[in-house]
């Protein structure tokens, strides 16, 4: 009976290796698998909790401007736009860096009550931040130095004149077409004169 007992002794470490490689160890692999996952998404909420602690900063920077320095910005802010000027100043800006401008078009600001007076005008008004934006559409053909010029003469100019958006494609002369949407500003509040 020993050599049976013996056997079945072999018989019961062979099914217990087996059962060990073929159930505990895939599912050890599992179980390693899902701690790096959450180790990954502990690291993503801790990223994730990062920008939104410097957002809350940022916003608490921006609450803590004093409102009568609010209106200071704003009484800098024109009440309205002569577009054929702002037109023309967007020109000067595209020619101060060698760019030509193939067109140049306008869309009027919608109304402050944001009701617009016919279809063709689509800029957006934002009741929260008191401006009207009036957005200017530019096409233009250039290379990409001047396209990085073009940016830093937007970005430094003394006109208060924001990029909302920018489209660039690769042209047959291997320069590039690009079509932006550059946004002016205005005030859309009449703020009380200070005496």
């Amino acid at each position: 009976m020993s050599k049976i007992s013996l056997l079945t002794q072999v018989l019961m470490i062979v099914v217990a290796v087996t059962i060990a490689i073929m159930y505990i160890r895939p599912t050890i692999t599992e179980i390693r698998s899902i701690e790096d996952t959450t180790a990954e998404h502990k690291r993503e909420i801790t990223e994730v909790s990062d920008v939104n602690e410097s957002l809350r900063i940022k916003l608490a920077a921006i609450d803590d401007i004093d409102t009568s320095d609010s209106a200071s910005l704003l009484r800098y802010l024109p009440d309205s736009l002569d577009e054929i000027e702002v037109m023309k100043d967007i020109i000067a800006i595209f020619a101060a860096v060698d760019v030509t401008v193939k067109d140049i078009k306008y869309a009027k600001p919608l109304a402050v009550s944001g009701s617009a007076e016919s279809e063709s005008e689509t800029v957006i008004k934002d009741p929260l931040d008191g401006l009207a934006q009036h957005i200017f559409s530019v096409t233009a053909d250039l290379d990409s130095s001047q396209l990085m010029n073009l940016l830093n003469a937007l970005e430094i100019n003394n006109y208060l004149l924001q990029v909302s958006a920018l489209k660039v494609n690769p042209t047959e002369t291997n320069n590039l077409s690009v079509e932006m949407d550059l946004t002016a500003f205005s005030r859309a509040i009449l703020l009380p004169e200070s005496e």
